[in-house]
């Protein structure tokens, strides 16, 4: 049996990289900063970090995780995404 090379990264990926944007995180840490790793909540199209921002961070942080959430392009409070496709978000 012979091993086949995957190639994970197109050329045109490396060539063309994405605009940066300014994208909105929203944080909730906890009151003592115990060893816990952090939490990332990531919401899907049409939402944006406030979609965790009223229960999940709070019960989050509450039991010792630092947890963030962040908007996608153009949603929330992160910067507009014009003619943006898939791979911007």
């Amino acid at each position: 049996m012979t091993a086949e090379r995957v190639r994970v990264v197109r050329s045109w990926e490396w060539a063309r990289p994405e605009r940066a944007a300014r994208r909105e995180v929203l944080a909730a840490l906890p009151e003592r900063e115990e060893a816990k790793p952090p939490l990332l909540f990531v919401p899907g199209f049409g939402h944006g970090a406030w979609a965790f921002a009223e229960h999940w961070l709070g019960h989050a942080a509450g039991r010792g995780f630092p947890a963030y959430a962040l908007s996608l392009r153009g949603h929330g409070g992160s910067e507009p995404a014009p003619e943006a496709t898939l791979r911007s978000y």
